[in-house]
């Protein structure tokens, strides 16, 4: 069994990372929150050779909950409950763990998709058995101002074969509900696991220095998984892990491929300037390891779920400016998801409009440091076309790597 270094922090920054996952892919009409119960994976407990579960991203948690900028600013009140939570580990003798008996349920392949099901906050708090439900009481009822109205789904995290803990997510019923049934269930079970295992891969698990590059040495000890024990498993089997786990296995070594998003409105999307520059753009990615994604690709019903997550992983941005883009329905949701300080952003104007002073993500886009503009080619200008685009392709290979001569 491998161990985590650091693995505190770990749990910390995963715990981020699902509660930001959750805010940002679901929709939500009220407040929630994570209590997330991670088994302990540190170097010192696995040598021990015990199980317990600790309270991951404690600290994170507790700043999105009071909204406090500075710890100094925190509400004092509940430091007690806070502390205990953060500073105690969980043992298999406590009586009345909601975790370690979702734990040992999965291990016995008697929990399934089917029955992981909403359940009344309300009812888990009519009987404080232990001292963490005692002091995870006052905080939640502090937050949520009432809890007879809130519910709560508990998630089991599975990371290559194994399950390492549980997210009970918690809030308003309206928004729980939404996201119970099977196949929503099915799907944030596989986001959670995805979102556990990318970070495992990412860490090192030799030395104490966090996240590096997926390595040989920690892919040999993540990818030691039981086939068989999956199989039998209902909800491993169910959202089909081990399929999943054979790609990733596979495609370890490969260098994932550059990705380019082009954001148009939808008024545009029969220009022909921008047509010839897809098809500039589909050269190369026949001859460059990048991968091009526009609007057009959407299925349809996923349109946001899969907008949202192509944007997120682009590593440039190309927004094709025209009056019609501002006043896009889609392009206005999506524009949100636009990260200045990660990704490439390069406007190329396609019809003449007043769009330098226009803001995306608080950034003014007439302060960015390239843009390119075909404003004064008419449509049919084909010749004129192709030479502006082959100029604006010789223009990004100075700013994206990946590209270069």
């Amino acid at each position: 069994m491998y161990s985590i270094p650091k693995f505190n922090l770990f749990s910390s920054i995963l715990h981020h990372d699902l509660y930001a996952k959750l805010y940002s892919r679901e929709t939500w009409s009220g407040k929630f929150t994570l209590i997330t119960n991670f088994i302990d994976r540190s170097p010192e407990r696995i040598k021990k050779g015990e199980e317990v579960l600790l309270y991951a991203g404690v600290d994170a948690q507790r700043r999105i909950m009071e909204e406090y900028k500075n710890f100094e600013e925190r509400n004092k009140d509940y430091d007690k409950n806070w502390n205990f939570l953060s500073n105690n580990v969980i043992h298999h003798d406590t009586p009345a763990i909601k975790t370690f008996e979702i734990l040992e349920s999965f291990r016995l392949g008697v929990l399934t998709i089917s029955n992981i099901n909403k359940e009344s906050l309300a009812d888990y708090f009519s009987k404080i058995h232990n001292e963490f439900k005692r002091n995870e009481y006052p905080i939640l009822e502090y937050y949520f101002e009432e809890i007879a109205t809130c519910q709560f789904l508990s998630i089991p995290i599975i990371a290559f074969g194994t399950i390492d803990g549980v997210v009970h997510i918690i809030g308003q019923d309206e928004d729980i509900s939404r996201i119970s049934g099977g196949n929503e269930v099915k799907r944030i079970i596989k986001n959670f696991s995805m979102q556990y295992e990318d970070l495992l891969r990412k860490w090192d698990l030799n030395s104490p220095n966090e996240r590096i590059d997926a390595n040989e040495e920690n892919i040999d000890k993540i990818f030691n998984y039981d086939e068989e024990a999956i199989q039998k498993n209902p909800i491993m089997k169910e959202c089909d892990l081990l399929g999943y786990y054979k790609v990733l296995e596979a495609s370890q070594g490969e260098e994932e491929a550059y990705q380019v998003s082009l954001l148009f409105a939808r008024e545009d999307s029969d220009s022909n300037k921008l047509l010839k520059l897809k098809q500039h753009l589909k050269m190369l990615e026949k001859t460059l390891n990048i991968s091009v994604w526009d609007r057009s690709s959407i299925i349809a019903g996923e349109v946001d779920k899969i907008a949202i997550e192509n944007i997120e992983k682009s590593r440039c941005v190309l927004l094709l400016i025209s009056s019609s883009l501002f006043i896009d329905r889609i392009f206005d949701a999506w524009i949100n998801y636009i990260d200045f300080d990660k990704q490439e952003v390069i406007p190329i104007v396609i019809r003449k409009c007043h769009w330098e002073d226009m803001k995306v993500s608080g950034r003014r886009l007439g302060d960015l440091k390239c843009y390119a503009s075909l404003s004064r080619i008419g449509e049919n200008q084909e010749v004129e076309i192709e030479s502006y685009i082959y100029d604006i392709i010789e223009s990004m290979r100075k700013i994206l790597p990946v590209i270069k001569k």
